[in-house]
């Protein structure tokens, strides 16, 4: 991952942001629009909580439009989770 984000010199800089963490990962733009649920070669798998995490739901930072959605789901208090403020 770090060899993919060269400009990363924390792990904290690795995956901070949506970008950064599809940057890491080695996921490209011509992947956009894969389905997560039934994809074969990029998809989710379900994961469990740790004992003191809770889910965070905001706006998506940095947007114009569908900002009266909550499009950003996160771990509160994770120190890989961008720190930008939502879109008003």
């Amino acid at each position: 991952m770090f060899r993919r984000r060269k400009k990363a010199k924390t792990e904290r800089d690795l995956l901070s942001g949506p970008a950064k963490l599809c940057e890491a990962l080695g996921i490209a733009r011509t992947e956009n629009g894969i389905d997560l649920i039934t994809g074969e070669t990029l998809y989710l798998t379900r994961g469990s909580l740790g004992k003191d995490e809770r889910i965070g739901v905001s706006t998506r930072v940095g947007i114009t439009v569908g900002i009266d959605k909550n499009w950003r789901y996160y771990i509160k208090n994770n120190p890989f989770v961008s720190k930008g403020r939502p879109s008003s």
